[in-house]
């Protein structure tokens, strides 16, 4: 394991324990894996605290609480598949090349990363996407059908699947994303794993209430029009499709948006 992935993975862990423990329950849940250390009762910050911790334990250890997290590991420590039994031989039979088709590992889609209590906004997200043109099956979303886990699946199995694609993650982010568990422990499984990021807010989470891995990372407020054009100029490149044309782009946007607006709205007279 390389620095940078030990460093990237205890980042994951410590975020994930900030925003789901207390001090004695990081303390506790640290113990079960044999970890010594000096134990605090009282920390001005967690996840300074948790990863001061892990840095100082070895890799086998840190790995072995980021699967409990089911965060992301290196290759190297997940499990060797079983040698299979060489098939008898048969003869050899002419082959027809067939038309290249696109690995598992090279097909792009969007995943969205949300808390389930947001999925009213969510689904005006999804709009904006096809409205930008992407089509239904590049988008990756647990809260609607078709756009998430076929019935029957795995969720994780299926989670971790999609995420070993080329995948450009939007972090639909809210005060309700920071209250799940579920949602950090992704996060942070989505940072280690993916390359492509898009913090977006939903108000009236601000800028100065980020937390986690994403301070550094340029986000975005969603219902602020000039940066839902510039997604929609990264979410063109990404997939490399022809803009739509500007005057129905602008009123399928604004269309859009003044339904989030009321949505939003609408939050705010039910609280």
């Amino acid at each position: 394991m390389t620095s940078k992935e030990r460093n990237q993975i205890i980042d994951a862990i410590s975020t994930c324990l900030q925003e789901t423990s207390t001090t004695a329950q990081i303390n506790s849940y640290l113990k079960k894996y044999k970890v010594s250390f000096d134990k605090q009762t009282a920390v001005n910050n967690k996840k300074v605290y948790a990863n001061e911790i892990l840095s100082a334990q070895q890799d086998d250890v840190i790995v072995k609480i980021a699967k409990s997290l089911r965060l992301e590991v290196p290759d190297e420590f997940k499990p060797k598949p079983k040698p299979r039994k060489a098939p008898l031989k048969k003869p050899a039979k002419r082959i027809v090349a067939d038309k290249p088709t696109a690995t598992r590992s090279s097909v792009k889609k969007v995943f969205i990363s949300h808390a389930s209590a947001d999925k009213d906004i969510v689904e005006k997200i999804i709009d904006l996407l096809r409205g930008m043109g992407v089509s239904s099956d590049k988008i990756f979303c647990t809260s609607f059908e078709g756009y998430g886990i076929d019935l029957g699946d795995n969720f994780l199995d299926a989670l971790k699947q999609e995420l070993s694609n080329n995948v450009l993650v939007l972090f639909v982010l809210s005060r309700k994303f920071y209250a799940s568990p579920i949602c950090l422990c992704e996060m942070g499984a989505a940072w280690i794993t993916t390359k492509e990021h898009v913090p977006i807010l939903i108000p009236p989470l601000g800028f100065e209430d980020v937390k986690g891995v994403f301070p550094n990372t340029q986000g975005m407020i969603l219902n602020d029009k000039d940066k839902i054009n510039s997604l929609k100029e990264r979410i063109e490149k990404f997939f490399n499709l022809t803009p739509a044309k500007h005057s129905i782009w602008e009123r399928e946007r604004n269309n859009i948006l003044e339904e989030i607006d009321r949505r939003l709205a609408n939050r705010r007279f039910s609280y």
